[in-house]
């Protein structure tokens, strides 16, 4: 038998159903009307070097397909939504080059030394001596502990009487000579080989007691992993981040993408 349904009754079902009908339309309303989200997730733990950095922006990456030795090989940059270069202290090259190339390092990291050694003085005489690259080195930590936080900080010291870039490749050249050094002998070693391309002992002594640099590295640090760096070195050309050391004719045919 059916029911019969009185007026009163009929006014609460009409209320409920018009309630729910809101609620579903503000739902998607909600949906439409949200911002996109711009960063993308990583995870966590043991990232390998090649993971994707935390200030991805969501659009396509650069994927350069190459042929490299008979073997065809692609290359993926990651673009950054933010800039890479701010607040950077290590600079060298013409400020309006087409390219800007930002390394991330760690000086007790082999890869480095190699890179250093075999394709940046390549990049140094073809791209940043003529203009068409500036180029910015930024510290963070990868495989080093103490003794990277040490190097950087005579680095920074270095840097105050121009000579950053001189220690730098020191650093890197000679760092069969320092692999098996720590704390104030790493320091002292340091110090003696700086003397060779015309750094004052004393000020460079008295940069260090003062632990002036300190904070910067630490900001350093924290900036990197805010780009997702877990692994040295690594690389963001014209906002494009790029893991690993690549072969020179790699960077060749990024620096052409970008027209130069």
């Amino acid at each position: 038998m059916e029911e019969t349904v009185s007026a009163p009754q009929k006014k609460r079902s009409n209320a409920w159903g018009i309630g729910i009908i809101t609620l579903i339309i503000g739902f998607f309303a909600g949906l439409l009307a949200a911002p996109k989200q711009n960063l993308m997730s990583t995870t966590t733990g043991n990232t390998p070097a090649a993971s994707a950095p935390t200030s991805l922006i969501s659009q396509p990456p650069l994927v350069l397909n190459l042929e490299m030795n008979g073997q065809k090989t692609q290359i993926v940059g990651n673009p950054l939504l933010a800039d890479a270069a701010t607040g950077a202290t290590y600079i060298q090259g013409d400020a309006n080059a087409k390219i800007t190339m930002i390394e991330f390092g760690d000086y007790r990291c082999g890869y480095c030394h190699l890179y250093t050694a075999q394709t940046m003085p390549r990049i140094l005489e073809q791209y940043i001596k003529t203009g068409k690259v500036r180029y910015i080195y930024r510290d963070t930590i990868s495989v080093g502990g103490n003794e990277t936080v040490a190097t950087a900080s005579v680095a920074a010291c270095a840097n105050e009487q121009g000579k950053f870039w001189d220690f730098h490749n020191m650093a890197h050249l000679r760092s069969s000579e320092l692999t098996s050094l720590t704390g104030e002998n790493l320091t002292a070693t340091l110090v003696k080989m700086s003397s060779g391309f015309g750094m004052k002992d004393n000020e460079l002594q008295a940069c260090l007691s003062s632990k002036r640099h300190d904070q910067k590295y630490t900001t350093e640090i924290e900036l990197s992993r805010r780009f997702g760096v877990t692994g040295t070195p690594a690389f963001v050309i014209n906002g494009y981040f790029f893991s690993g050391a690549l072969p020179f004719e790699v960077y060749q045919k990024i620096f052409e993408h970008f027209g130069v």
